[in-house]
């Protein structure tokens, strides 16, 4: 059973591939929203939608996050769980995905404890600088031992 691919352009002008099929084949475009597409819409084309899941632009999760705090703002007898419910449907994504960038901008603010997105991205960077220094490590260690194998070894 193949999925639809749909062409959607994004703002920068690149054109972006939606969904999948089982031989890496495109086909012709359909609307996504149609049955059996789990209820994804086109509500924002600022979305870059990706085969591996769904990839937002900096600019719309700001837009989402600006937009939960201004209804906290209006309507402050409604729970947490309700507002990012009712902004996430407004803006046909994920209540979870909405509710999880809303406490990373919590914690960029300072209102909430946590790693900041910038010190997470810079122990993202440590870590993968570490992991690439060790194997570096294992390679030299490898080499050497070969090489001195190969000075102990008698000459005929």
């Amino acid at each position: 059973m193949a999925l639809v691919m749909v062409a959607r352009f994004c703002p920068s002008g690149r054109q972006v591939w939606v969904g999948s099929t089982s031989k890496g084949a495109r086909s012709q475009g359909v609307p996504l929203n149609r049955t059996g597409f789990g209820g994804f819409s086109f509500l924002n084309e600022r979305r870059l939608i990706m085969v591996s899941g769904i990839k937002f632009e900096p600019e719309f999760k700001e837009r989402a996050v600006r937009l939960y705090l201004e209804r906290r703002v209006e309507h402050q007898e409604e729970s947490l769980a309700a507002s990012v419910r009712q902004v996430a449907t407004v803006l046909g994504m994920s209540a979870d995905t909405l509710r999880g960038w809303t406490r990373a901008a919590e914690v960029d603010a300072g209102t909430r404890p946590g790693i900041t997105s910038d010190m997470a991205a810079e122990l993202r960077k440590l870590r993968r600088e570490n992991a690439e220094l060790r194997r570096a490590n294992e390679i030299l260690k490898t080499a050497s031992a070969f090489f001195a194998a190969e000075l102990d070894r008698p000459r005929l």
